[in-house]
């Protein structure tokens, strides 16, 4: 090999669709950089030229599949491999992209040099040696091994007298026509292959250890044909993009948040496919949940109407050995077979399968971690893109190549030669995970080379105080600037991330008005009805202490653990029920029921889980809202005659309001007369009540919950807890008293802090500049410019608050100087909106929490059951969470 040496800015290694779309972002966001795209095969194309078996083909529409900026222009919507080539063919044209591409040129190795600031990639050029020096580097060559399958142990499969073919390597003379052939495995690939082997076959069985999800898409849809012909083209095709995309999206939110019901659904969408003698539950009834692994696409039901065929079958068993004419099985049938297909999973890898070395060390990549998907820690410039596993691939990958371009960006900016992430011990000590969820067997067998995630990141992204995050978006994590654009003569207003709090299609109510003298009026007919003054003696304190004390007779009833019995209780969920029947309580004057039955009624926080991402994606994306609130979507809107979910519960509130606007003359003092009183409607009364069971239900049950689990991993916290309880017990009434809890500074402390680290609304709350724009943090920001607000990134601010910010530590609010502790309190303060737009439930919630922690800790001791995970959480406009399991046994001077 001769030796030459070529420098760039940036190198691309892979000219498949990943990297296609890696040249095109680097065309348009950073012109002025040098690149090139290095591909080992003689053409463009990457997966859809290598694979040759029939009928390989797209399993998502091409419209998501494809790349946004070169529209799929066919009408079939899932295409064939060499249509995708083409059409990538086209795109590069059109991009001008082909004389950046170096084909033939396959990477041998890379080093990182520090002294050099640069990589050093070592290239076979069509034979000769190549090196190749860039300052960054990015790998588009997918997640697996073109010149290796995943390894699999089939027993006597080497003594088969017939031909063994794996799809990777499929022979193009292979003549399957009259033969027997067999298909081992129930991935995409077998669901792909089968239909077209029945075509000529003599014989097809499709032969899996376990079933799969298998789901058919129409190629073709009157809609898409409807639209391309009334609009213009680049229209229609924006509409069919997001109509896609987000059919998507919603439809494995579903899944995902439903997996019982969407079991279900698949289930019977199979039934109704396949042929009446095939059962289901045998065959199509996976060991997993929907998503646990991808989906099984199919166009126009060609699997299922293969399965109709005589001469197709599948058989779902375990292989006892192949014979020298076919595979005998565990359960004594004999399959014979002249040809046998083993469709049994790829072999992961990244990075084209080369070690990167820094510095001369070989960076094993399964033992580090990956930031945002697309870097590995102690890995400088270099970056990988992928795409989604589980949806389509493309948009996932776009995300990367972008991220990853923002990444050269901020070097330029900073002046910075190299970037890479960093995390010391105590993060990587943190639970870890696979970066992707599907539990496909090459997936999880892969877990040794692929890199870590954790839940929370493997290491803090400081920002400074204003982060754009959108073309008209900046996020501010300033608590004093949130103080000002909320401070009650401020010029700023309401974003439009509050429209999507409408209830009722064209109705606004206090959330989501943003015309602010409507606002300001609404806002004065219901702040007596959340006064603790005027509701003193009869209202919500009354209210919460009569829901306390039946969620702690539910847990003597049910859920004491002692040394002989567990009784292993979700507190997730019970926190939930205690803060609904508070709510019913405090504002219908009864409670739903949720503590007396002990179940979760009308599936209300199962729907409530898997709606609230939507409500988070309308919230970003408003004029998702529009379209939602419109005809024909509308009619999918939750409806007072529904039986379940917040159908139910806003049939429940209309008839418990024209029940108390029927009474005429007020016969009861409490919030909702007060609310009548000052002049609210029947529509305003219903929406303020359903506002308040998703917002003060969601908002409290997870403070609450949080800054239990806060205290029982705590030690520290939990003794000092218990020692102020005990030492107050004996002058307390039961419960004790909202008063009395303002005299107990470690309980206060400890409800401040379990509140500043897990603020319960997620959801940025954005504010609009003024005309005239606004000066923040140093930086003009111009009229109309939405701010988000940071209340996460506000409770862990190291400014703010130490740098032991991630510790939860309730001493710092007892420790803390007079002014030190007025600016904590702000700080603070800011969780629950400011000036106009502050909470006005704030009082019942820091009621509602103080009394639960004194009365559930006065009482018991708590024990996590899973100590590697004690909670999962979901972050949408609100924070929610699920399998919160506890034991709860009583405190031993409580039994005394």
């Amino acid at each position: 090999m001769e030796d030459s040496t070529e420098h760039h800015d940036i190198l691309v290694i892979g000219a498949g669709l990943s990297g296609i779309n890696t040249a095109h972002v680097l065309n348009e966001r950073l012109p002025h950089r040098s690149y090139t795209i290095l591909e080992a095969q003689s053409v463009i194309g990457g997966t859809w030229r290598f694979f040759r078996y029939p009928g390989f083909r797209s399993d998502s529409f091409m419209t998501a599949f494809g790349l946004s900026w070169y529209p799929w222009k066919h009408n079939h919507k899932m295409a064939q491999a060499g249509e995708i080539v083409d059409y990538l063919e086209e795109a590069v044209d059109a991009a001008g992209l082909r004389d950046k591409i170096r084909f033939r040129h396959k990477m041998l190795a890379c080093e990182w040099r520090t002294d050099e600031q640069n990589w050093k990639i070592e290239v076979d050029a069509d034979g000769q040696r190549k090196t190749f020096i860039a300052n960054f580097v990015i790998t588009c060559v997918g997640y697996y091994a073109y010149d290796k399958a995943f390894p699999t142990t089939i027993p006597g499969l080497k003594g088969f007298g017939g031909q063994v073919v794996h799809p990777q390597w499929w022979p193009e003379d292979l003549d399957y026509s009259g033969k027997r052939v067999i298909v081992i495995g129930s991935g995409a690939t077998a669901i792909t292959i089968v239909p077209s082997l029945a075509e000529k076959a003599g014989m097809v069985t499709m032969l899996q250890r376990s079933p799969s999800f298998v789901i058919s898409r129409p190629t073709t849809s009157s809609l898409d044909s409807c639209l391309k012909s009334l609009l213009p083209f680049s229209l229609a095709y924006w509409l069919l993009y997001w109509k896609d995309v987000l059919s998507e999206v919603f439809s494995t939110q579903f899944l995902l948040n439903f997996p019982a019901l969407g079991r279900k659904v698949l289930m019977g969408e199979m039934r109704k496919a396949l042929p009446k003698d095939i059962d289901v539950n045998v065959h199509f009834n996976p060991r997993y949940n929907p998503f646990q692994q991808r989906l099984c696409m199919c166009p126009d039901e060609d699997f299922f109407k293969a399965l109709h065929q005589d001469n197709c079958e599948i058989v779902t068993d375990t292989i006892e050995t192949v014979t020298k004419d076919g595979i005998l099985l565990k359960s004594g049938r004999k399959l014979e077979a002249d040809i046998i297909v083993t469709a049994t999973g790829l072999y992961f890898q990244l990075f084209g399968g080369i070690a990167p070395l820094v510095d001369g060390q070989p960076i094993q990549v399964g033992s580090h971690y990956a930031w945002r998907g697309c870097m590995v820690d102690s890995v400088p410039n270099m970056g990988f893109v992928m795409g989604y596993v589980t949806t389509s691939w493309t948009p996932g990958a776009d995300i990367m190549a972008k991220t990853l371009i923002s990444v050269i960006k901020e070097m330029e900016k900073t002046g910075s030669t190299s970037v890479m992430p960093v995390l010391d011990e105590k993060e990587r000590s943190k639970p870890q995970k696979l970066p992707v969820s599907a539990t496909s067997s090459y997936f999880v067998k892969a877990a040794e080379r692929m890199p870590k995630v954790t839940d929370e990141g493997p290491w803090q992204i400081e920002t400074g105080p204003l982060v754009r995050i959108g073309p008209n978006e900046v996020l501010s994590t300033d608590p004093v600037v949130l103080r000002n654009m909320s401070a009650a003569r401020s010029a700023y207003s309401k974003g439009d991330f509050y429209s999507s709090g409408r209830i009722v299609p064209g109705v606004d109510n206090v959330v989501s008005e943003r015309d602010e003298a409507k606002h300001k009026f609404m806002r004065a007919k219901m702040a007596p009805g959340y006064s603790y003054k005027e509701n003193q003696g009869f209202g919500f304190e009354a209210g919460i202490d009569r829901q306390l004390l039946k969620f702690i007779s539910l847990i003597d009833r049910k859920y004491l653990s002692t040394t002989s019995e567990s009784r292993p209780l979700d507190l997730a969920e019970k926190t939930q029920f205690f803060a609904l029947d508070v709510i019913g309580d405090v504002s219908f004057g009864e409670p739903f029921g949720y503590l007396t039955k002990d179940e979760d009624l009308f599936q209300y926080n199962e729907i409530n889980a898997s709606s609230l991402p939507v409500m988070n994606m309308v919230s970003v994306y408003t004029w998702l809202g529009r379209v939602v609130h419109r005809w024909p979507l509308s009619l999918l809107l939750p409806r007072e005659e529904d039986h379940v979910g917040f159908g139910r519960l806003m049939g429940f509130a209309r008839h418990f309001v024209r029940k108390r606007l029927a009474e005429g003359i007020a016969t009861r003092k409490d919030m909702m007369q007060i609310h009548i009183s000052n002049g609210m409607n029947e529509e305003e009364l219903i929406q303020q009540a359903f506002i308040s069971i998703i917002a003060g239900s969601n908002t409290t049950a997870h403070a609450l919950r949080m800054t239990i689990l806060s205290l029982i991993t705590n030690p520290n916290a939990y003794r000092s807890l218990v020692a102020e309880i005990r030492k107050a017990t004996s002058s307390v009434s039961n419960p004790i008293s909202w008063a009395r809890t303002q005299t107990l500074p470690y309980l206060q402390a400890v409800v401040r802090e379990g509140l500043r680290m897990w603020p319960p609304v997620a959801g940025l709350g954005f504010k609009q500049v003024p005309p005239e724009g606004d000066t923040i943090n140093g930086f003009f920001v111009p009229g109309g410019t939405q701010v988000g607000q940071g209340f996460y990134a506000v409770g862990r601010s190291r400014l703010v608050w130490g740098n032991d910010a991630d510790v939860f530590r309730p001493e710092r609010w007892l420790l803390a100087d007079e002014d030190r502790l007025r600016d904590m309190i702000a700080a603070f303060d800011t969780h629950f909106g400011h000036g106009k737009y502050s909470c006005l439930g704030k009082s019942i919630a820091l009621m509602e929490i103080h009394k639960a922690v004194f009365e559930l800790f006065k009482r018991y001791d708590f024990s996590v059951l899973n100590v590697e995970r004690p909670i999962k959480t979901q972050t949408s406009v609100f924070l929610f969470a699920s399998d919160f399991w506890v034991t709860i046994t009583r405190r031993d001077d409580e039994e005394k």
